[in-house]
């Protein structure tokens, strides 16, 4: 059932996704800069996973696109994640490393203003219980080139604690 869900919500979003580019005009036209990142995460990176909250091996995948006067769509999917659990991540300027803070803040696009997911890249989700997971985000603003380097997955249920980081070049 949960790879029926998993593959429903993925023909969704890319129905959604190409509903949106036929609105805007041609799809050459419509789309602007794309981002693909993924890794397997590893307590020595690149993708680092930190305490073991997300296990060595899971991996993810995130999607990014940019249209123009329009805004940016992000899509994240992960596996082999823990079942059942709630994760925050969010945009960070800095790059991964072994040491959580090397991600820094987060980027957002009004610098110094409210921390909220209409100035930053946020992207929560709850797995499920094969341990794979789904988050969608849109933003009316695309990212500064090269302000934004990582997205940083947080564990709720630690008082925020960063528990992995994905590279990523925005």
């Amino acid at each position: 059932m949960d790879r029926r869900q998993s593959r429903t919500t993925r023909t969704a979003v890319a129905l959604g996704a190409a509903a949106l580019l036929v609105a805007l005009g041609s799809p050459q036209a419509a789309a602007g800069e794309v981002v693909r990142a993924k890794g397997s995460f590893s307590p020595s990176g690149p993708a680092w996973t930190y305490d073991g909250v997300v296990p060595s091996g899971a991996t993810a995948a995130v999607h990014a696109v940019e249209i123009p006067s329009r805004g940016t769509i992000a899509t994240l999917h992960v596996r082999g994640f823990p079942a059942s659990t709630e994760f925050m991540v969010h945009a960070h300027t800095g790059g991964c490393g072994s040491d959580p803070a090397a991600s820094q803040g987060h980027y957002q696009d009004q610098v110094g203003g409210p921390v909220d997911d209409v100035n930053e890249l946020w992207l929560g989700f709850t797995t499920t219980r094969a341990g794979t997971g789904f988050a969608k985000a849109a933003v009316d603003w695309h990212f500064r080139e090269g302000e934004a380097n990582s997205l940083t997955f947080h564990d709720p249920s630690r008082n925020g604690k960063r528990v992995a980081c994905l590279p990523v070049a925005f």
